[in-house]
């Protein structure tokens, strides 16, 4: 599913695929058999099992989500790009699962809003980052990576971090 997703990412929008360093050079016909997209795929596929195995255990999804935005602030990805992700990998989800008859309305909202968390707290770490003129040492990022760094406790508040961000 995962390569067809990426593929199907840059058809439907082009101009993401040259935030792609593997990929930038690449056409659609020769990304479909190229090694790197299937590595990739794979790594974003253990990072979703990752999440998914994670539910429930708010720390250590909270990490999860941080180190994944942390790791996008250091490629340079904007926020509108995670949404665009999102959406683009739940599109991808529904057409593989309704064929299996797999997916229902719960379903689908469940992924969008693991995508939304993402999205916001990607967000929320892009517009910090951005304040600053210059890249911020480990000890400057989200205060919420400070639990990721060993540093501390992020705050306990609701809706003040990643997981708790969206409560329905």
């Amino acid at each position: 599913m995962l390569p067809s997703y990426i593929h199907r990412l840059f058809e439907a929008h082009p101009e993401m695929q040259g935030n792609f360093k593997s990929f930038r050079d690449l056409d659609l016909e020769d990304l479909k058999m190229s090694q790197e997209l299937r590595q990739h795929s794979s790594r974003v596929m253990g990072f979703v099992n990752k999440l998914i195995s994670r539910l429930g255990a708010d720390e250590q999804l909270d990490t999860l989500t941080l180190q994944l935005c942390q790791r996008h602030l250091d490629y340079g990805a904007l926020p509108q790009h995670m949404t665009i992700i999102g959406d683009q990998f739940v599109s991808v989800l529904r057409s593989t699962l309704e064929n299996e008859d797999s997916w229902d309305d719960e379903t689908e909202k469940a992924w969008q809003k693991l995508f939304r968390i993402l999205a916001f707290t990607y967000e929320a770490m892009h517009s910090e980052w951005s304040r600053s003129a210059s890249r911020r040492s480990a000890s400057q990022r989200h205060p919420c990576l400070e639990r990721v760094n060993g540093l501390g406790s992020p705050s306990s508040a609701p809706g003040t971090c990643c997981a708790h961000v969206i409560e329905y």
